[in-house]
């Protein structure tokens, strides 16, 4: 995992008795534990992270398939695979729709390769049977004007929004709006609603389906903002639901990545962290849960995973795929 270079919270400690056996941080410089850090085990790659308030379990995708763990990360609690549309290849994004009530069982996964993101039913993925799930909608996102989201796309956030009140000739779904991130062209971010008058059709998350239900409507395509240069790509986005703030992570892969937060429109810099990078690996997702923080970083562990790509190597590094959740009450945000 790569080290937090400048401020707060998460800068990894660097003295003596900072690591444990296999060399894997045990705090952070604010002396926050590690109270789980996978690597190898993972089977591709970490692409996705976020915490569900609902089934208190964090979510994570690896590719196709995905893992859930209890809130303090105690392994592998469940194991599936999801199947957007017509691909099962690369999901790179993952957000819940609520933080309680009936909504909050709704779990939307972007789908690299297709531009679409679709919808699951999270009760049946936490219920200890996850192999057995179904898919609520496919959902096709649109191009916003010259830029295509049928590709090369990776963070998925849903950010509830009162102003979001007419999309498509209909209301907004969950009343708030999809953000989406591209990976390309400086990591614009595309604002889209989907229409509540989308239709449902349960079918078997593991099986192919080239008909989407609907499509979103593009509101709008978003520049980061200036406070947050140089950025690259947004390859990952989480809403904080105690604070109301967006956090999008840059992926600069060769240079050092970033974390700006947002407020809930996207247009203003509340605070921005950078991250160094003197390890070859790339953060590919960042969640934020109760007194915790979690990054996933991913490498290319091949396709049947593990591999020297995917191994915790000394000194203190992770040279590959890895899953990190950090216990503190204390949260990325200005101030701090």
């Amino acid at each position: 995992m790569r080290r937090l270079a400048l401020v707060t919270l998460l800068t990894l400690a660097t003295s003596a008795g900072a690591y444990d056996a296999v060399q894997r941080p045990t705090t952070n410089r604010n002396g926050a534990a590690v109270v789980h850090a996978e690597g190898g085990t993972l089977v591709k790659d970490c692409s996705s992270i976020e915490y569900s308030w609902q089934f208190a379990r964090w979510l994570v995708t690896d590719q196709d398939e995905f893992r859930f763990y209890d809130q303090s990360g105690g392994g592998a609690t469940g194991t599936g695979a999801f199947f957007c549309g017509t691909s099962a290849s690369d999901h790179e994004g993952i957000t819940f729709v609520a933080k309680s009530g009936a909504d909050a069982s709704k779990v939307w996964v972007q789908e690299e390769a297709t531009g679409q993101i679709c919808e699951y039913d999270g009760a049946q993925i936490f219920d200890g049977t996850p192999t057995t799930f179904n898919r609520l909608r496919t959902v096709t996102l649109p191009a916003c004007g010259a830029t295509s989201f049928a590709g090369s796309t990776e963070g998925l956030v849903f950010v509830p929004d009162p102003t979001c009140t007419t999309c498509g000739g209909s209301s907004c779904l969950y009343g708030g709006y999809f953000y989406v991130g591209k990976q390309t062209g400086g990591g614009p971010i595309g604002k889209f609603c989907v229409p509540a008058s989308c239709p449902t059709q349960v079918a078997a998350a593991s099986t192919s389906d080239a008909t989407a239900e609907c499509s979103a409507v593009c509101v709008s395509l978003l520049t980061v903002p200036a406070g947050c240069a140089p950025w690259t790509e947004s390859v990952a986005l989480t809403y904080d639901w105690d604070t109301d703030l967006v956090y999008v992570l840059d992926d600069a892969d060769t240079v050092a990545d970033d974390v700006c937060v947002l407020d809930r429109t996207l247009g203003a810099v509340v605070q921005k962290y950078t991250l160094s990078e003197p390890r070859g690996t790339q953060y590919e997702g960042l969640a934020i849960g109760p007194g915790r923080i979690a990054f996933c970083e991913d490498h290319s562990g091949g396709a049947t995973g593990g591999g020297s790509d995917c191994t915790l190597n000394a000194p203190a590094v992770n040279t590959g795929c890895g899953l990190w959740i950090y216990d503190t009450t204390r949260k990325l945000r200005g101030g701090e």
